[in-house]
């Protein structure tokens, strides 16, 4: 019996990581040509035509950090904070870590737009962004299949000493990395967030702008976004905590 529960572990271990790693997104077979003709016209300063060709590659399907990165810094110098801000904070959901990806953001957003984390969540907050989703992932599978063969040799020789307490220190260091990949899923895959597009827009209390207005925010200012299924608007979290309305023309989500 713990001769098949061991083999049964490492079969679905494997099943799970290959149905993960599967790619989402192919790249087209011109995306380097396209990908190096936008560069070529950024280092000629012609940022409207890197930006065409840059936003024509996302529109095909591209997800890249580079090719986020280099978009919103193309904004940047276009003077289009909201869309800077806006794909400076795509390329930051798949590349946490990268100071370029970092440094540009905190230079084109407005001040007090990003929401800092309590205090004593700041060290939780650094582990998770240390690697990106793909990389806690792998993490995961590693540790996962590395538990799985010594507690398969543990099994299979069960009166080897202290067991039990590899076995413990093997479950806590996979719960842990599976809690970090699990909020970075939920941080790059679930949680959404709305940039503002355009300067001194209104945020109001409700989907009209009949409602009382609570704000005027700045262009790339960004804010948690809620479900809400009418389209010509989106419903955010305010820094107050109240829920306010802005018009879907004035603002995209992440």
């Amino acid at each position: 019996m713990p001769r098949i529960m061991t083999v049964f572990v490492l079969v679905m271990g494997l099943l799970a990581n290959l149905a993960f790693s599967l790619p989402a997104v192919g790249a087209p077979e011109d995306y380097e040509t396209v990908f190096a003709q936008a560069n070529n016209a950024f280092r000629d300063k012609d940022f409207r035509q890197a930006a065409k060709l840059y936003e024509d590659l996302v529109t095909s399907g591209i997800i890249s950090a580079d090719l986020y990165y280099n978009l919103g810094t193309t904004f940047a110098h276009l003077a289009q904070t909201g869309e800077a801000v806006l794909y400076l904070e795509k390329a930051k959901k798949l590349n946490p870590r990268d100071p370029d990806i970092l440094a540009n953001l905190q230079l084109v957003a407005p001040p007090g737009s990003q929401n800092e984390p309590f205090i004593l969540w700041l060290p939780f907050y650094h582990v998770r962004d240390m690697l990106s989703f793909d990389e806690w992932l792998w993490l995961f599978s590693v540790v996962f299949f590395a538990i799985a063969l010594v507690g398969g040799w543990i099994l299979w020789r069960d009166k080897q000493r202290g067991s039990k307490s590899v076995w413990i220190a093997g479950v806590c260091v996979l719960v842990c990395v599976a809690a970090f990949t699990g909020w970075s899923y939920y941080a790059t895959h679930i949680q959404r967030y709305v940039v503002l597009l355009r300067d001194d827009e209104p945020i109001y209390s409700g989907p009209a702008n009949t409602f009382s207005r609570l704000m005027t925010a700045k262009e790339g200012q960004k804010f948690p976004a809620l479900k809400y299924a009418e389209r010509d608007w989106k419903s955010v979290v305010l820094p107050t905590g109240q829920v306010g309305f802005v018009r879907s023309e004035a603002a995209e989500e992440i």
